[in-house]
């Protein structure tokens, strides 16, 4: 185990040929709009203040390279990671400038300057959430907006994050290139963990993150999958169809519950 001190997006995000990749066993993407709109004053106040800002500790192992991708996976900080991500999308789709759409492109994709990297809609994209959550994360970078699940965090704080952007420009306070400016005055304390010394999943699993508290439906899913290598499969297979059947049985009864 090595801890660095990093800019988020100048030395994790920005470099080329990476992906960061969630693992099942992790919760989905569940920040909230206020979780949202307090990293995005502090970018904003990073800027207006012209001072780094530390965004709380990620930890991620060092998978080595596939398909001359390199893959981190990403043990705590996921939330914040995706949200920035979402963050990066806003600011794209928000801005009209051609120079800072080039920039934000380069950190949200791989890019094959020399035509030796096989990339696919899934390794071109620098981060891989979990599957129902990757799912839309593919969508909204593909641009397909209209196709995403509307009920999904992913799609909903990406919304809400546009907003902020829009409001907090047409306001005057900052412009999109403040607020991009502020993104890169974000800074982590990263913990590197060596997977022939460390427990990857013993490490999540003793974590106290300052985020959401796991619910009892996580922890069940962290107890299941993280006593099987054969994780992906048993998610795929058995857990995310337990989770979309629990998903469908809340909503139709919420459904009657408002008929009543």
């Amino acid at each position: 185990m090595k801890v660095e001190k990093y800019r988020v997006l100048g030395e994790l995000i920005e470099t080329n040929k990476r992906q960061f990749v969630i693992p099942v066993y992790q919760r989905n993407y569940d920040w909230r709009k206020d979780n949202c709109k307090t990293l995005f004053d502090d970018i904003v106040n990073a800027v207006v203040m012209d001072r780094l800002h530390f965004v709380g500790s990620i930890v991620y192992v060092d998978q080595g390279e596939e398909n001359k991708i390199y893959r981190y996976l990403i043990i705590d900080g996921q939330q914040r990671i995706t949200t920035i991500f979402l963050l990066l999308k806003s600011l794209y789709d928000v801005s009209d400038d051609v120079n800072l759409k080039n920039e934000i492109n380069s950190m949200l994709f791989n890019i094959d300057r020399f035509n030796n990297l096989k990339l696919t809609d899934q390794n071109k994209i620098k981060l891989k959430p979990i599957k129902s959550d990757n799912e839309q994360f593919i969508l909204l970078m593909k641009g397909e907006v209209e196709a995403m699940n509307k009920s999904s965090n992913i799609y909903s704080n990406y919304e809400y994050l546009k907003s902020l952007i829009r409001k907090t420009v047409q306001g005057g306070e900052v412009s999109c290139e403040d607020i991009l400016a502020g993104l890169k005055m974000l800074t982590s304390a990263v913990i590197i963990l060596d997977p022939k010394e460390d427990n990857p999943q013993g490490v999540f699993e003793s974590i106290n993150s300052t985020g959401l508290e796991l619910s009892l439906a996580d922890l069940i899913r962290n107890f299941v999958l993280m006593t099987d290598k054969d994780q992906e499969r048993l998610f795929e297979q058995y857990w995310l169809k337990i989770e979309q059947n629990i998903t469908l049985q809340n909503v139709f009864m919420d459904t009657i519950m408002s008929c009543v």
